[in-house]
Parts: structure tokens; sequence; C-alpha cells
């Protein structure tokens, strides 16, 4: 049970960093079986683990929550730029949610090692990413990084990395790119942790105890303390680095034939 809570940990921990969570939550089951959630949820795993995402939805809105904020306190003058951000962010989750359908009735079977791979080298892409001629966020970007969003859901893929590394490349500042690539999976986040909430109530009294909140509550400061570090990443231009990174779960990946 132990290990399982090192999942619960892993899993809420690792979604404040572009290295795509549920790759390092999927090779740590296939690594150590004793690691996989209890035989009598392994039916309802993937609604578990979109649970776990409501955490995650806290550290967002707590680390951007002065930036987010604002906008709502000045209604009067910032209601065209609410509305902007509405209608741009509404455009990339429906094409993902679009091809998020179109998915479910296509088999795509792809090591996870290749995910982790085009993590890496995207993130490693930034190195040669520079602030020129930056742009401002448009209806049209925000179809493309809807599209790039989609791709996260092949396995070892990064959302926040991929959507992010995207977001640069279309000349859109670094702290900018950071933003919108958290704040277009926010509503996919509560969408998809509500109906997991919804799926699970019948069995709360025998997920939610002191020790799991506990674990969640712990996991919860740490991954705050982990968008901190990715947003001091993103200040000083070193996401790049990340891409070192994923040598490691590439190398395992690869080792293990996953």
């Amino acid at each position: 049970m132990i290990c399982c809570y090192f999942l619960i940990v892993m899993q809420i921990i690792f979604e404040s960093f572009p290295i795509s969570s549920s790759g390092h939550c999927f090779l740590l089951e296939h690594m150590f079986i004793n690691c996989q959630l209890p035989s009598q949820y392994n039916h309802l795993r993937s609604y578990i683990m979109y649970a776990l995402h409501i955490p995650t939805a806290l550290v967002i809105m707590l680390y951007f929550f002065k930036e987010w904020s604002f906008p709502f306190k000045h209604v009067e003058r910032c209601w065209p730029i609410i509305l902007k951000i509405i209608l741009y962010t509404a455009s990339a989750d429906l094409i993902t949610l679009s091809l998020y359908i179109l998915k479910q009735s296509v088999e795509v079977h792809m090591p996870l090692s290749i995910g982790f791979i085009v993590t890496a080298l995207s993130l490693y892409s930034l190195r040669w990413c520079k602030d020129v001629e930056l742009q401002p966020w448009s209806l049209s970007k925000a179809i493309i990084l809807g599209l790039v969003q989609s791709i996260a859901f092949l396995p070892g893929i990064s959302r926040l990395g991929i959507t992010f590394v995207a977001a640069r490349w279309m000349s859109i500042s670094s702290r900018r790119a950071f933003q919108i690539a958290l704040l277009i999976q926010f509503p996919l986040i509560i969408i998809s942790s509500s109906y997991a909430l919804y799926i699970l109530s019948p069995i709360y009294s025998e997920l939610l105890n002191m020790i799991s909140l506990s674990v969640m509550l712990g996991a919860g400061v740490i991954a705050y303390i982990g968008i901190s570090l990715v947003g001091y990443m993103v200040k000083w231009h070193i996401m790049w680095l990340w891409s070192i990174y994923m040598l490691i779960p590439i190398i395992i990946s690869i080792l293990w034939e996953v």
C-alpha cells in the first residue's frame, strides 16, 4: 500500500513539471508490480488518476492567483480581455476534446520511450528559441495550441511541455507561454476530475481516509514548490534543461521495453 501512495504522490507532483506525469506513473507500474493500485480498483484506474488532478488545479490557481484574479477585480475595464481569453481557451479545448473523442475510436500503440523522446526533443529545441518580435496570443494560435495539446494523449508526451514549446515557437513570451499552457489545460482538468469524482462517489469512504488525504496534501505542497521552480526556469529561459532529465525515463523505458 505504501508503494501505491508513492504512485499517487508521483502523479500529483509530476503534474507540475513538463515531463509527462502519466508516462512516469505508467513506467513505475511496469517496473514494480506492487506499485499498481489495489486489484479491486483496476477497472477504475483512469478515474482515480483523473481525480488526482484536483490538487493540480488548486496548485495552478494558487500560483497564478494574483495574475488571473486581476482582470476580474477590474472587470469594468478588463471585460474585453476576459472575453477574449475565454474564447481562445474554449477554442483550444474544444479542438482537444474533439480529437480525444476521435482517439477513443482508434487504437494507437506507441512505445512509451517514443513519447518521452518527443517531449525531450521539443524541450531541447527551446535552446534556439529567442525572444525576437514577440507576438500576442490570438485565435489562430489558440487553435494550433488545441491541436498540439491533443498530441499529449499519446503516452509519454507532456501536455505542459509540448504546449509551452509550441507557444514559444509562435513568438509568445516565456511567461505568457507558461500561463497559456496551464490555462488551456485548466478547464480540461476541472471537467475530467469532476466526472471522475462523480464515477467514484460510491467508494469515497474506501478511498478517502486520513492517510490518503495527508498524502495528497503533502504532495500538493511539493507540487506548488515544483511549479514555482518551473516558473523560475521559465523566467531565466532554461526550460530546455528538462530535456536532459528526460534521458532517464527514456533509457529506463527502452531497457524495460515499455
